[in-house]
């Protein structure tokens, strides 16, 4: 009897939670070579995490600020406070692919159940969209399956090519209606009016797919989109037919020719496993001076940065965050507001690879460990969705990386600066400071009561001066102001209401009167920039 492993896997979920995947055990489940395998989530580049997202919240679309924030200035004095903010919640440990008993990213053959000959593809090179046939047989048989997620719905991507931008899919995928043909379609960034361009997003459904494992040890391919449609091996050819008219071979043996992320990407988890970070495949190519565990530090300290942004914020946005970085994109970096990418933070592949090979090179002849701060800034977008803090996506996730880096004295260099230079946000330091690298991003390198125009960085300045004035090392008022701020709830819609709502808390908060902190003329910029007409 089939079942399909989208509710075979959330059934073992719930019994993975129960079992005790808290308490961080890791399970071994049969791999679809009938092999066990039991791997540590700190194993880089070799097992696929699914999200585990929060749903009642959902990031807004942003284009990544792609540049950077740095340490920040010792204050003369240090008020003495003694409020405390609520502790944030506890954050749940993230989970391998065998404690949700999904299939292992990894290459596999796809084979008819009694044939030897399995599917294949076309050996057709070009740099614009083609759809290439499927064929039988052939050298070029093995795909890269991986796992993900859309709308809360656990689905499979296939991957074919040695770069990954071929994908399997129904020949009628643009049409209303489903054809039985089946092709490979091109990827390649093209022009918006082009079908591959459609395909940059996730909620592509005709290429998503649901393995069911069968009974006797076999899979069965159906679409996502037509989920009555399976994928079948008739008269020599493959196929689509529909469940019930099925007339071919709708059984597949899946064999794991190589695990890990192969043709489509390297995987990096965190040891917490909070964290995933998805690079492309060839990036040692590209990138000659990065190792294996620069990746794998990197994956800790976004780790690290993700613990810190709920301390400051008292809010579990997500309980595992994918940093995917290793296809091209429209955008540098961004997150979006739909359940198609919750938990997803994405980063253009080119601009990725060039990013790496700055923090490589800060790491080889500086000994500097650079966090990157387009991810950081990506991910504290994660932490103000629907949040009554938000009242300007760009100035509050700035504001909150300078805390990320200050609380863990670390260096993130924007990606305007060259692999020479750098910044430590650490308090105490001489040479960097967080209102430094701000003013220098600023517009005309000042702030706004200076040049009275709006910038995200030079509105995120003024903040980290107000927290040096009102606050102390701990950043115990803002703390204790975005957990007050949780817990009432939203209560405006207004943006311009929102900001004064955020001054008026962390003036009661401080005791200190953080309105007068602002020029009348510096003021009325703010509340222009967030709506205000009166």
């Amino acid at each position: 009897m089939k079942r399909f492993l989208a509710v075979f896997l959330t059934l073992l979920t719930l019994l993975a939670l129960l079992a005790g995947c808290g308490e961080g055990k890791t399970t071994s489940a049969p791999s679809p070579d009938g092999t066990n395998s039991s791997e540590s989530k700190t194993e880089a580049s070799v097992s696929d995490v699914p999200s585990s997202p929060d749903k009642t919240a959902t990031p807004t679309p942003e284009t990544s600020e792609v540049s950077e924030s740095t340490p920040t200035p010792t204050p003369s004095s240090t008020p003495t406070l003694t409020p405390t903010p609520t502790p944030p919640p506890t954050v749940a440990a993230g989970m391998t692919e065998e404690e949700m008993n999904v299939l292992p990213v990894g290459q596999y053959t796809i084979v008819p159940k009694g044939s030897d000959k399995g599917l294949s593809y076309a050996n057709t090179e070009s740099n614009n969209r083609v759809d290439i046939p499927v064929t039988v047989g052939g050298e070029l048989n093995t795909f890269t399956i991986v796992y993900q997620t859309h709308k809360e719905d656990p689905y499979y991507l296939v991957f074919a090519g040695e770069d990954s931008m071929h994908v399997l899919a129904p020949e009628g995928f643009l049409s209303p209606k489903i054809t039985d043909k089946l092709v490979f379609v091109g990827k390649a960034r093209q022009s918006s009016e082009t079908a591959s361009t459609k395909y940059f997003d996730d909620k592509r459904e005709s290429i998503q797919w649901h393995i069911t494992e069968n009974e006797d040890g076999t899979y069965t391919f159906s679409n996502n989109q037509y989920d009555s449609w399976l994928l079948s091996y008739k008269d020599g050819e493959f196929c689509m037919e529909e469940q019930d008219k099925a007339t071919g071979i709708t059984s597949f043996e899946l064999k794991m020719e190589q695990r890990g992320g192969g043709k489509a990407f390297l995987q990096y988890i965190s040891d917490e496993g909070n964290v995933v970070v998805r690079v492309p495949s060839d990036i040692f190519m590209r990138v000659k001076k990065l190792t294996d565990e620069m990746l794998q530090i990197w994956a800790n300290n976004l780790d690290d940065a993700y613990n810190s942004y709920i301390e400051l914020t008292s809010f579990v946005a997500y309980e595992s965050i994918v940093v995917k970085a290793y296809e091209p994109s429209p955008h540098i970096g961004y997150v979006w507001n739909d359940n198609s990418h919750y938990n997803v933070i994405t980063i253009e592949k080119s601009f990725m690879v060039t990013d790496l090979g700055k923090m490589a090179m800060r790491s080889k002849k500086y000994g500097v460990v650079d966090w990157n701060f387009c991810a950081l800034h990506e991910m504290g977008h994660m932490f103000d969705n629907q949040q009554p803090w938000y009242f300007e996506a760009e100035m509050m996730t700035d504001l909150k990386v300078a805390y990320v880096l200050e609380k863990n004295g670390a260096c993130a260099a924007p990606s305007e600066f060259n692999s020479t230079d750098y910044f430590y946000a650490d308090r105490n330091a001489e040479h960097a400071q967080v209102e430094e690298c701000y003013r220098k991003l600023s517009k005309n390198g000042v702030g706004i009561a200076e040049s009275l125009e709006y910038g995200a960085y030079s509105a995120a300045l003024k903040f980290v001066e107000i927290q040096r004035q009102i606050d102390d090392e701990n950043w115990t008022v803002f703390k204790q102001a975005y957990a007050e701020l949780r817990q009432e709830g939203i209560t405006t819609y207004k943006k311009y209401e929102r900001f004064k709502n955020f001054v008026q808390k962390l003036s009661d908060i401080s005791g200190k009167d953080v309105r007068a902190l602002f020029t009348d003329a510096e003021w009325n910029v703010y509340m222009t920039k967030y709506g205000y007409t009166g």
